[in-house]
């Protein structure tokens, strides 16, 4: 169901947004809910397919994608490192 899942930048300093996109389908042609769930803070909207994420602390922040067609799951992961500046 996931064909995509994208953050930008994978670096970002302390203070900055990073970009999450995800793309998913249902082979069926069923409507299909996206759930962003990271491992620090929160996400801008958490069930949007773009949204964003700001960096709180120096560190590596694992974002979580489930896609669910009501009946079936998927899920992936991207991670961004929030850096503090120089």
């Amino acid at each position: 169901m996931i064909s995509s899942l994208e953050v930008e930048p994978t670096t970002a300093l302390v203070g900055s947004e990073v970009l999450l996109r995800a793309a998913a389908s249902d082979p069926d042609s069923n409507g299909v809910t996206f759930r962003w769930t990271p491992s620090i803070g929160s996400v801008g909207d958490p069930t949007a397919s773009s949204t964003t994420y700001r960096c709180l602390v120096p560190g590596l922040v694992t974002f979580a994608m489930t896609v669910s067609d009501g009946e079936c799951n998927d899920a992936d992961m991207v991670a961004a490192l929030c850096v503090a500046e120089p």
